[in-house]
């Protein structure tokens, strides 16, 4: 899902030859980052920075301690999870694992990636995004991500005049932001059955 989602975002930006500026709302287990690491590898094309944002501390620290970034003991079931996602990108993308591990610890040390544990559409990183993905909790935990008004404005104040953002949603609100903002949509079909997904992007 993250691959279908997600990965054909940033491989639309990367045929573009745009600037990899990524905004990833939703660490999770880390897929977009690891997507995102073994993408830039594969097309050789640098990240400039990711700035992830994940309101379960856990789920930070366990990311970071499978990376080596954190002292936090590593569970083995998520080392496992951490392990499958691995191997998947190296097969996937044909980049070697421990070049993808290189390249995500390199971004971290450098300051390049960081995780931030709440995200806020109105004090949110001004960072000129060129790649969004906007994968929040739903929107009954938290219905502020998913307000009309606050999406537009973060979205002109986020964005760079290339942009290109995906989403496992399709809600009116945000589609009528993304239009307000000048993005091109398209709705597509959800991953495996499910709903709608949203992916759109803007050009000068």
């Amino acid at each position: 899902e993250s691959l279908y989602i997600y990965g054909e975002a940033l491989e639309f930006a990367l045929k573009r030859d745009w600037n990899l500026r990524l905004l990833s709302v939703g660490l999770g287990l880390g897929y977009n980052e690891l997507i995102a690491a073994s993408l830039s590898l594969k097309y050789k094309k640098p990240l400039e920075l990711i700035d992830s944002f994940e309101i379960e501390p856990m789920l930070t620290t366990q990311f970071l301690s499978w990376l080596g970034l954190a002292p936090e003991n590593l569970d083995k079931e998520f080392q496992k999870a951490y392990e499958t996602i691995l191997c998947f990108c190296e097969k996937h993308f044909n980049v070697s694992a421990p070049m993808i591990l290189e390249q995500i610890v390199e971004l971290y040390q450098n300051q390049q990636w960081k995780i931030f544990e709440n995200f806020n559409l109105q004090s949110s990183n001004k960072n000129d995004y060129t790649v969004l993905f906007f994968d929040p909790f739903r929107q009954k935990t938290n219905p502020e991500l998913w307000k009309e008004n606050d999406l537009l404005q973060a979205l002109q104040s986020m964005t760079s005049n290339f942009c290109v953002f995906s989403t496992y949603a399709a809600k009116g609100a945000l589609t009528r932001a993304l239009r307000a903002c000048h993005f091109h949509i398209d709705l597509r079909e959800g991953f495996m059955g499910k709903r709608n997904s949203t992916f759109a992007w803007k050009t000068p």
